[in-house]
């Protein structure tokens, strides 16, 4: 069976209007700290660039990891500690490769923003 579409509007303008699946809404937000802020790892891991807004989960701290001789930041809970970063939004699909780009050293969580907001992230 097909899959239905629902019309998007795109700016100010009403024409025009876009048929767009539903599969391709961004409906996840995901707060990246690290090498998914690179442009040239979104383009690899996501497949485009995402722009994001400025964002900060509150009782986070940055630390280090190494892995393959290599070190990357990482983020543990800590009271009283908030730490920078971005929030931008993606597809289900997309987060998926994400969690593959990831691996299994971390793991997917919700945090809450300072805004209020609800995101995903990748912490230990």
């Amino acid at each position: 069976m097909a899959e239905q579409a629902e019309s998007a509007y795109l700016g100010p303008n009403p024409s025009p209007v876009a048929l767009i699946s539903k599969k391709h809404f961004m409906d996840e937000k995901l707060f990246v700290y690290g090498t998914l802020k690179d442009f040239d790892i979104q383009k690899k891991v996501i497949g485009r660039v995402v722009v994001g807004k400025s964002a900060i989960p509150e009782g986070y701290k940055r630390s280090k990891i190494k892995l393959d001789n290599k070190i990357f930041p990482i983020i543990t809970p800590e009271q009283k500690s908030f730490i920078r970063g971005f929030v931008f939004s993606v597809t289900k699909e997309e987060l998926e490769r994400i969690d593959k780009y990831e691996t299994d050293v971390y793991r997917r969580t919700e945090v809450k923003l300072k805004s209020g907001r609800v995101a995903w992230v990748y912490q230990k």
